[in-house]
Parts: structure tokens; C-alpha cells; sequence
């Protein structure tokens, strides 16, 4: 399913700083701001983005995406080789690495604190612990109904899960009760990470600040709303930097550590920093080593054409531009009394915005308007789909209000709009508000810290908000699933929506490879989507980031991979490669 995010629109930001020096006792660590407070290190319980990016450092799945292929392309996790399926794809077969060892720790005591091998047994237990009915998984559902017997398992009338099976030491048999042929990208979510049965029942409670995987890096500091702090794990000897990539990989010096061990930095620091400013001080400073620009940097940090200008060329920063694997939208909450009953509200909610003004003044027009949940380098995507409601009709806006019954507005309770607290959500709300009043929908502001926003979310305690759809994997598949009601209550899908022929469609379209029949099936999901609104599209933005000299390797790294990715990445001052 995809990834829940907060919608993140650019504070001011001080754009002159100190030259771009590293300020570090320890030369060879990578160091990256994160911006909202995180929730849990339990990989299988964490919903938001920043807590998942923050366990990929300790904990790995059984596939990724290669680093520097696009399209992103499959590739072997901690499985020796993608999986073999039967013709129908209701059965996939995975053979483990071997010799894959989990870091060493207390909760091991079999084994005298020393970490143990990686086997099959522990990915039969990734997929029951994800199917404990009381740790809530948020990707639960994923798998709910498609992998023979995690339902009766999940209400507790089975001591097993029929579907999940070791067959040999290394090697387990996923059975399915109906075909899914990209099950193998749904296993590259962080939330599939392979965990150890022992380090859970250790922990216990604590689990959730204790990570304990077979990841690059070893947890060394762990304070969920300021810092995380991962060293390098030297017993990591399975994986390797890749040997291929795209056409311009070599050319672009992404190439020179091929086959080389991982990890190449001793210390990877994740610091929570929400606010922009600070954040583009401390990079401009060498402070951190990767950020992202925001609006107030656009004008003075890229050029008419998108690249550097020339004094912050000078500096030796490196640019990569890439559109983000998001659909970012409106959600509303569709139990609520009056404008979840209503889609005539929520379509005069969608055309009372003046989209391309949210993007120009909010995003410098570094992004592009969406028409539907499913992003522009997702398979799915259609470029001739139009939303009836994504160009500004203030006089259709005030029509439908009249025809809900709330003619000119009177009458018409404020909308709850729940969003952080941070100084870009205020200025989104302002401008929001101001082009609602002209059509005459009245908003009220909610701010709240992200994990209490979280909660209230996953409660069906709101109004409306804003949230991003980072996708898992690049299809449909993943956005599509937000609006499924087997997604609500344990994950996807926020705003409650129920829609019998949305629930049969995501089903057959899950279980269609991809071609003509299958993009005919996600067209209709989207015509049936743009009448009900649950969602109201948005936009995807277009990331630029920066990195400083002294990094090496540096590919465009999504938001959905970045704890993942970092392994790959090398720092080298004054050349001197670490």
C-alpha cells in the first residue's frame, strides 16, 4: 500500500549561509534531516514515511529496486533471486541468501548475544506477526484475503497460516487464493522487513526503539522526535554495490564501485529537523549531506532552465531532478455527518481551488497538477484522463453548494482541516481558506504535532487533510488501494470509503498483468473515483536535490527508498575516499 506523508509546502528559508564545509567530528558518515518527528523503529508497525525510512538503515526485505535502473526495476533482497511463480501466479516459491546473519544483541541468547542466520522460519514469522490482529499493521491488508489462510489466522482461528510454508531451510512457498502478479513488489515494503521472533518477545514494548535486523547499519542512538543513529554493521557481507545501470550510469561516475562491498560510510545520522529553514542552514553549512529544495530556494537556487546558477555551481553541489512517486491530495473523512453523506460538497470543494496557484506560490511551479490518485511514473497513469473538477469553477462550486442544500454557503458548519503545526502547513491553510471563502465554504484550522495528526487520521477523528500517496512500488496497484474498504481501519485507505464496484474492480486489476484490459479497469476505477471524491487530486511535485562535493554516488533517491539507498553512498573530503 502506499506510504502515508504529510503534505510538506515550504517555509521561508534564509537562502545565504556559510560556504558548504564540513563541520564533523567523523569524516565518513552520511547525515540527513528528516521533517516530522518519528513514530516507531517496528517496521511491521510503521505507517508513516519517516519512521519506515528510518528502519530501512537496521532492517531489509526480500526485494528491492535496483539503485540505478529507471523505471525502477525488481531485483534480489534478501532472497538469492526473484521469485518463481506458477503460470496462474497463485504460487511463488523465494530461495533466502544464506550465510545472512542478524546483528549481534542480547535477545539472542541461544547463541550468546551473537546474531544468528537468517531462515525461512523468520519470514513465516513476518507474515504472522503482520497478521496479529492486535499490533494493527498498517499493511495488513495488502495481503488480507490474497494469501490462502492470513484471514483465519487474523481472527484467530488458525495456529498457522496455510499460505506461508518453509520449504527447506532457505526457502518458503507463498500459496495465494487468487492470482497477484507483482506480489514480489508488494515484498519490497519496508513493513515486510524479516524480524527475528526472539529480539520481539525480548523487547516487548521496547521492540518499537530496539531495532534488530540484518541491515548495513547497527542502531547506536535512538530518540524518536530528535535523532536516529546508525553505525556500520561489520558482519554485513551480502550485498554488493550493483555492476549495471542505466545508459549514462558509467558516464556519470556511478559505476566506479561496482561489485564493492557495503556499506561504505561508518555512521549514517538521521536528525529531525520539521522546520525548512534550519534545515537549509545546516546543509549550506556541511552539515548535512543531502536536502531537499523548497520553495524559497527554487528562485535562487535553480536556474530558468532547472539547473544551478552560477554561484551555487561554484560551490561544487550537485543536482538531481526527478518526479516524486507521490500523489498528494485532499482527503476527506467519509463518515463525517455532512460532507462525507455529500459528494456534491466535495465536488464544490474541489472546483473552488485554483490549483495552479497552490503550485506557483507554494511550490515555485516545481510541480505538476494531478488528476487522479495515481502519479505520472506510475504504470496506470493516463495522460488523456481530466478530472471534471480540477479547473476553478466558482459559479459550478456555488451550484452544487446550493444543490447539497447550502445555497451561498449559509447554513454550511466549518470544515475541519487537521494538519501539522508547522509554519508551510499554516501558509497552505491560509491560501486554501481564502480560495474556499470566495465560493463560500467556510475552513477551520486544526494544527497538531504529526503523531497525534496520525492518530486522529487512523481514528476517522477529522474533517479534511492533506496527505501523500508515496507510493511502495510504481504501479497503480498501490494508489489504487487506498480506496478499497478491505484497506480501512488497518491501513490505505484513510478516508473510509466504501464503493462495491471500486472494491470488485481493485481486485480484478490487482490480479490482471499488465496490458489493454488492465488499463481499460483502472480507467473506469478513476471515472468512478472523480464522481465520488473521496480524494480530491492535487499535485506531485518535482524534487530537486542537492548533495554536497564530497558525496559519491549519489543517484536520485525517492523518499520511499532513502534509508534503503543510503548504503550505496560514499563521502569523499579532499580526496580522500572513505
Amino acid at each position: 500500500m502506499a506510504l502515508l506523508a504529510l503534505l510538506a509546502l515550504m517555509p521561508l528559508v534564509a537562502l545565504h549561509a556559510a560556504p558548504s564545509l564540513p563541520m564533523v567530528a567523523e569524516h565518513n558518515e552520511f547525515r540527513v534531516a528528516l521533517t516530522a518527528k518519528l513514530t516507531t523503529l517496528d517496521p511491521t508497525a510503521a505507517g508513516e514515511l519517516y519512521s519506515r525510512q528510518a528502519t530501512q538503515l537496521f532492517y531489509e526485505t526480500l526485494f528491492e529496486y535496483h539503485y540505478l535502473k529507471r523505471p525502477y526495476q525488481l531485483t534480489p533482497g534478501l532472497a538469492e533471486k526473484l521469485p518463481t511463480t506458477s503460470a496462474d501466479f497463485k504460487r511463488f516459491t523465494v530461495q533466502l541468501r544464506k550465510k545472512v546473519f542478524f546483528h549481534d544483541d542480547p535477545c539472542f541468547a541461544a547463541t550468546h548475544g551473537k546474531g544468528r542466520e537468517m531462515t525461512s522460519a523468520d519470514v513465516v514469522y513476518m507474515f504472522e506477526r503482520m497478521a496479529t490482529r492486535g499490533l494493527h499493521s498498517p499493511y495488513f491488508d495488502t495481503f488480507e484475503h490474497i494469501i490462502e489462510g492470513i484471514d483465519d489466522f487474523y481472527a484467530g482461528k488458525a495456529a498457522t497460516i496455510s499460505g506461508v510454508r518453509t520449504t527447506g531451510l532457505y526457502s518458503v512457498e507463498l500459496r495465494l487464493t487468487r492470482p497477484h502478479p507483482r506480489l514480489a513488489d508488494e515484498l519490497t515494503d519496508s513493513r515486510t522487513s524479516i524480524i527475528a521472533r526472539e529480539c520481539v518477545e525480548f523487547y516487548g514494548d521496547k521492540f518499537a526503539t530496539h531495532p534488530v535486523g540484518t541491515g548495513p547499519f547497527l542502531a547506536r542512538e535512538v530518540e524518536l522526535h530528535s535523532k536516529i543513529v546508525g553505525v556500520k554493521n561489520p558482519n554485513y557481507h551480502h550485498r554488493l554495490y550493483p555492476a549495471d545501470g542505466n545508459a549514462d550510469s558509467r558516464k556519470r561516475g556511478l559505476l566506479a564501485d561496482a561489485n564493492h562491498a557495503l556499506p561504505f560510510v561508518d555512521k549514517v545520522v538521521f536528525e529531525i529537523l520539521p522546520e525548512a529553514q534550519p534545515r537549509w542552514l545546516k546543509f549550506m553549512a556541511g552539515q548535512l549531506d543531502m536536502t531537499t529544495l523548497t520553495r524559497d530556494n527554487i528562485p535562487v537556487v535553480l536556474d530558468a532552465k532547472g539547473g544551478l546558477v552560477a554561484d551555487i555551481a561554484a560551490r561544487g553541489l550537485h543536482l538531481e531532478r526527478e518526479p516524486h512517486k507521490e500523489a498528494r491530495v485532499f482527503i476527506f473523512n467519509m463518515l463525517d455527518a455532512v460532507w462525507g453523506r455529500k459528494k456534491e460538497l466535495r465536488q464544490a470543494f474541489a472546483l473552488a481551488l485554483d490549483i495552479p496557484k497552490i503550485i506557483e506560490r507554494l511550490f515555485s511551479g516545481q510541480a505538476v497538477q494531478l488528476e487522479s490518485i495515481i502519479a505520472s511514473n506510475m504504470y496506470g497513469f493516463d495522460p488523456g484522463f481530466k478530472s471534471r473538477w480540477g479547473r476553478r469553477n466558482l459559479s459550478l462550486s456555488k451550484a452544487l453548494l446550493a444543490k447539497a442544500g447550502f445555497a451561498e454557503g449559509k447554513g454550511l458548519p466549518a470544515l475541519n482541516f487537521s494538519v501539522t503545526s508547522e509554519s508551510e502547513q499554516r501558509q497552505f491553510f491560509e491560501l486554501v481558506a481564502q480560495q474556499l471563502r470566495e465560493a463560500g465554504i467556510p475552513l477551520e484550522l486544526e494544527a497538531l504535532t504529526f503523531p497525534v495528526l496520525v492518530q486522529r487520521l487512523n481514528l476517522m477523528k477529522f474533517g479534511v487533510s492533506t496527505l501523500g500517496f508515496i507510493t511502495s512500488f510504481p504501479d497503480a496497484d498501490d494508489s489504487l488501494g487506498r480506496a478499497v474498504s478491505q484497506s480501512i481501519g488497518v491501513g490505505g485507505n484513510t478516508a473510509g470509503y466504501k464503493n462495491p464496484e471500486v472494491d470488485r474492480l481493485g481486485d480484478e486489476i490487482a490480479a490482471l498483468s499488465n496490458g489493454k484490459p488492465r488499463m481499460a479497469k483502472i480507467h473506469r476505477f478513476q471515472q468512478i473515483m472523480d464522481e465520488d471524491l473521496p480524494y480530491v487530486p492535487l499535485l506531485t511535485r518535482i524534487d530537486n536535490q542537492l548533495t554536497q562535493p564530497w558525496v559519491q554516488n549519489h543517484a536520485f533517491t525517492d523518499d520511499a527508498f532513502l534509508g534503503t539507498f543510503i548504503k550505496y553512498h560514499r563521502v569523499n573530503f579532499a580526496g580522500e575516499s572513505y
